[in-house]
């Protein structure tokens, strides 16, 4: 299901996620690069490497890719992630600011 819309807060910090139900959930900068899918972002957790953030990370830019994901620009530089909108869902779900 694709979200009808992507809303990222003024401080940059969270990202809205509205979905065609009428569901809404909000997920943090720092939620979303702790779970972000990238290779190496994997493999760190599987080696069970702490990623160290940011204290003030930000979402920098939001790319869509195709009609199923974006691609989320972190300010710590990180550009690798790939978010489906499935994926997308799960995490804000899970979030514990997502409702």
């Amino acid at each position: 299901m694709m979200p009808t819309e992507l809303d990222l807060s003024k401080d940059k910090k969270s990202l809205t996620v509205r979905w065609p139900d009428g569901k809404a959930t909000a997920i943090s900068a720092s939620y979303l690069r702790q779970h972000c899918n990238s290779a190496s972002a994997k493999r760190a957790r599987l080696d069970e490497i702490d990623t160290i953030l940011m204290p003030e990370l930000t979402i920098n830019d939001i790319r869509a890719i195709g009609r199923y994901a974006v691609n989320l620009v972190f300010s710590d530089g990180h550009d690798r992630g790939i978010y489906p909108w499935a994926y997308l869902r799960d995490l804000g779900e899970k979030s514990a600011i997502g409702n």
